[in-house]
């Protein structure tokens, strides 16, 4: 759970920016641990968030849900088909598409 003094520092920014009462964003906070000591990890469970993250999972897209309260869609952009089974994960980069 986070200190009562960082949390003051969010809620008047979840009530602006997503509409959320002040009971509504502590409660939202608290569920979604928005700013976590440490991301912690279960082996028996998927990695995912809040198990953790993976390469896939697209952080500013669940950022921008949760501070809208899911007024803002996703962007529609998809994680790369091509990962590695192993380190180092990310598969060859992709050419540059130059100047648009």
């Amino acid at each position: 759970m986070i200190a009562r003094t960082s949390l003051d520092q969010f809620v008047p920014v979840l009530g602006h920016t997503g509409g959320y009462t002040r009971e509504e964003a502590i409660a939202a906070i608290d569920a979604d641990q928005l700013l976590p000591d440490m991301m912690t990890y279960d082996p028996s469970k998927p990695a995912k968030f809040p198990n953790g993250r993976s390469l896939v999972d697209h952080v500013v897209a669940h950022r921008l849900a949760f501070i809208s309260k899911g007024d803002i869609p996703s962007d529609g952009l998809k994680p790369h088909p091509d990962l590695l089974k192993e380190f180092p994960y990310m598969g060859t980069p992709h050419p540059n598409p130059g100047p648009a």
